[in-house]
């Protein structure tokens, strides 16, 4: 994420203008008469550094629109980056997305796995972290549908603590009319996230269908590859992980990047 906000801040002129790698040209934002087919959900994210390039989005081509991101303080439940939710509170783009009916989310992020320790062992960071998310929603009432939600490198001896947060969470999200996307990895490493116990309790599982390959890895390979080569996991793979688990497909997104990764094949020789 820091990398893209690097890059990205400096080049607003993604507002209006993209790249087609398929057909090799270049095009305005284009589509305005064009909808989602009905039973079609599709979710976007707006990251903070792009601005107010939201403005350009074709929103009749998105069902939800995420605000990215609310980053938990694990000491203390509030966020880290007050300038950003500052942001997000004077933004428009939850007026925007309304014209449209396309629903607006918060993104909430805990990244690191001593964060995720610290506060999934703080109850009362947790309460605050309740009242204060719901309290931000509630700024804008009938504009935000709800948040989903990104913790990254879980320690598996918190794992119940994670299943009883989010079950949490998700009864003060559901008691004030909003709803609960939980975004989880292609791989499932120790069985952290516990999906049986979950799955009534999320509206969305949101797989992050990406960075497959990248510094990790020992060969050259695909971000976001559609089909597994040998016993390598993939797009096709970790959808069906959910299906064989009996979780119904009307629960599952599946995220796509919007980069790639450049391979120096010299250092391969």
């Amino acid at each position: 994420h820091s990398k893209q906000e690097f890059t990205f801040e400096r080049d607003y002129d993604l507002k209006s203008i993209h790249w087609d790698s398929i057909n090799n040209v270049f095009y305005k934002n284009i589509g305005n008469d064009r909808g989602l087919k009905k039973d079609v959900e599709v979710i976007g994210w707006h990251p903070h550094w792009m601005g107010d390039s939201y403005k350009y989005y074709n929103y009749k081509l998105l069902s939800m629109i995420s605000y990215y991101s609310y980053d938990i303080n694990p000491n203390t439940g509030s966020y880290w980056n007050p300038e950003i939710i500052e942001q997000l509170r004077n933004s428009s783009m939850p007026d925007s997305a309304a014209k449209y009916g396309t629903k607006t989310l918060i993104s909430v992020t805990s990244l690191g796995k001593e964060n995720n320790n610290k506060f999934l062992n703080n109850e009362l960071a947790q309460e605050q972290f309740f009242h204060q998310i719901i309290s931000l929603l509630d700024e804008k009432k009938g504009k935000f549908s709800g948040i989903d939600l990104n913790f990254e490198e879980i320690d598996p001896a918190d794992k119940d603590r994670f299943t009883s947060f989010v079950k949490q969470l998700s009864a003060r999200l559901t008691t004030n009319d909003y709803f609960l996307i939980l975004d989880v990895p292609y791989f499932n490493d120790q069985s952290v996230f516990d999906y049986q116990a979950l799955k009534n309790y999320v509206k969305y599982f949101n797989i992050m269908g990406y960075d497959f390959s990248g510094e990790q890895s020992i060969y050259p390979g695909s971000v976001s590859p559609l089909r597994a080569l040998d016993t390598q996991p993939s797009l096709e793979t970790a959808v069906n992980d959910f299906l064989n688990m009996e979780i119904s497909g009307q629960k599952i997104i599946l995220s796509l990047p919007l980069y790639g990764v450049t391979w120096d094949a010299t250092m391969l020789k």
